[in-house]
């Protein structure tokens, strides 16, 4: 059933999400971004950002301008280049970038400099960030649940992270050749959070086994891009 309508809920804030992008990868590749950009902001002046979110669409605002928005089926971020044109007069270069639903595990990585740089001027253009009174504490639980608390956010670019998994071929017996594919998956018991962070990512597969002579000997089983979690019962499948 539809929930009323009402920012300061993390349920609202759900509910509108999952409808704007219903893709989980997609879903959760965004939050990420849209935390990072938030994490940025607070750190270059705390009063310069809010969010603000409505039954069909979220934007992060950054000092007088909006840096990224997400509507139905796609979402655009605002980046800065050379361009002598500007999208925004006071972020000279600024420029959007629209990005649908299907292509954002694919294409929003390669916003991240640009993206970061134009969220990084606007938040030092000083005072108080516009739209502060319709700030969204509802959509901040939510993305609090999905990817983490808003942490200090990286200036070296991470473009790819790797994540490794032990598969212990003694108790789980040997992995068949036919199974290492790009298309593989893996079960684990972690939480749903950390499941959804390899989103994107490269994830390596190592077996481990004992020779006849009792030495341990290590070996790649299979490496995958991450793209969504499956949930069945108190397993998830990544």
């Amino acid at each position: 059933m539809k929930p009323p309508f009402d920012r300061s809920s993390k349920e609202s804030a759900q509910f509108v999400l999952e409808n704007l992008i219903q893709d989980h990868a997609a879903r959760v590749a965004i939050l990420q971004r849209l935390s990072e950009a938030i994490a940025l902001a607070k750190q270059i002046n705390p009063d310069s950002w809010s969010v603000t979110l409505s039954p069909k669409m979220v934007r992060l605002n950054v000092g007088k301008i909006e840096v990224m928005t997400i509507v139905d089926g796609g979402f655009h971020v605002v980046c800065r280049g050379d361009s002598s044109e500007s999208l925004y007069p006071s972020v000279p270069g600024s420029y959007p970038v629209d990005i649908e639903e299907a292509d954002t595990v694919e294409m929003l990585p390669g916003t991240r400099k640009a993206h970061l740089d134009l969220v990084e001027r606007a938040a030092s253009t000083g005072g108080k960030g516009s739209w502060k009174r319709a700030h969204s504490t509802g959509m901040m639980d939510y993305i609090a649940a999905i990817v983490g608390s808003v942490a200090s956010v990286s200036q070296t670019p991470t473009e790819v992270r790797h994540f490794v998994v032990y598969h212990n071929a003694g108790l789980q017996g040997l992995m068949d050749r036919a199974d290492r594919s790009d298309t593989a998956g893996i079960w684990s018991r972690k939480s749903d959070s950390f499941m959804s962070s390899a989103i994107g990512h490269r994830v390596w597969l190592i077996e481990g086994r004992r020779s006849k002579a009792g030495a341990h000997e290590y070996s790649p089983g299979l490496a995958f891009t991450a793209r969504q979690v499956v949930q069945e019962e108190d397993h998830r499948c990544l």
